[in-house]
This record gives C-alpha cells, structure tokens and sequence, in this order.
C-alpha cells in the first residue's frame, strides 16, 4: 500500500467504524526510524505504525513470500487472518469487515439453562488491543485454571493461576499489558486436560 492509500485507510474506515469495532495499524519491516517518522508525517497518517524489527508479526502470520508489495491485512478479534492482498481494494476490506462484525460469535449459555461446557471456547476481546484484553473461557473441569502469555518466540512471560472453580461455566478474566511491549502474543488457556491458545495483538 503505497503512501496516499495509507492516508485514505484512517478516512475511509475511520468513518464507517467506531474504534472499538476495529484498530488500524500500520506495521513496517526493513527500514529505520527516521524514514518511517518522514513518511508518516509526509502522508498525514494519524493511525500507529510499528517497527518489526526482528520480522516476529511477519513470520508469526505467515505472510512472508507471498508478494515483494506492501499487504493488506485484516485480522478478526481472534487473531485470524481474513483478508490478506497486495492491491488496495476498500470495498472488498469494508464488506470482510462488515462480515466480522456480524458473526460475532454468540458467549456461550449459562450453566442454569442446561447447558454443561465441553470444551474451553477461548475468547479475547478487544483484540488488537491497546492496554488490557478481557479473556473469556469456560471452565470445563471444576478447580484451577492456568493462564499463560507468551511473546512471538515462545517465550512465556507470564503465568497466572485462576480458582479455583467450584462450578462449570464461563468466565473471563482481564489481561492486563500496559506494561507490554508492542506485538504479537499467544495466550494460552489450560483446565485439566482441556487447553486452547489464542493470539493477541499489542499496541501501544
């Protein structure tokens, strides 16, 4: 996306989207600080741009090789990707976007309705976020429940110990990550022998 499609992306989805809907960001690789300050105040861009500078959201998207031209990416509030092109369409980014925010999936029913978990049905929201993302999750297993962080090698940088539960249901629980470095992160839910992981973008 070269610099005047980059100025009309905050224009065009800034208005039909409020930005607890959907976070625009700009991610770039290769080049240094003082070209991307240059070329953001060129082109006016108002949204953030990041600096991969080890190609971690690169690589941890796998978008690498598929083209030499800038991508647009549109990544739904479970960290897929849903739209990945080389060529600015914004009708067609609107109309995947508007397909997001449809099929928001449902939380799942409470415990009185009858309805007993089986599985951990992992959830983040917001995601992309900028401070703090709620994870959602049942418990499917009464007793503990392990959540762990880990940045984009797979390191873990945090580990938090939740229960115990004495009853199955949903829960959530806030992250917090203000203290965070931008990026991508996999958020890992465990109860007994029941695990799902989930990735959360960052943004400072």
């Amino acid at each position: 996306m070269c610099g005047p499609e980059l100025s009309d992306v905050a224009f065009t989805f800034g208005e039909s989207f409020d930005t607890s809907q959907v976070q625009i960001l700009g991610i770039n690789r290769g080049e240094d600080l003082n070209t991307i300050q240059e070329f953001i105040e060129t082109f006016g861009i108002t949204y953030p741009v990041l600096l991969d500078t080890d190609g971690s959201v690169w690589v941890t998207y796998k978008v690498q090789g598929i083209s030499p031209f800038p991508l647009d990416c549109i990544i739904d509030q479970n960290g897929i990707i849903r739209y990945l092109h080389s060529e600015y369409d914004p009708q067609v980014m609107l109309d995947v976007l508007d397909d997001i925010l449809s099929t928001t999936p449902t939380p799942p029913p409470d415990d009185d309705e009858g309805t007993i978990p089986n599985h951990i049905n992992l959830a983040l929201y917001p995601n992309p976020t900028n401070s703090a993302s709620v994870v959602q999750f049942n418990v499917v297993i009464p007793g503990e429940v392990v959540l762990t962080l880990y940045d984009a090698t797979g390191k873990q940088v945090e580990r938090t110990v939740l229960g115990p539960f004495s009853e199955q249901g949903n829960f959530q629980y806030r992250l917090d990550l203000q203290n965070r470095a931008s990026g991508v992160y996999i958020v890992t839910v465990e109860n007994g022998t029941f695990r799902e992981s989930r990735k959360l973008v960052l943004i400072q």
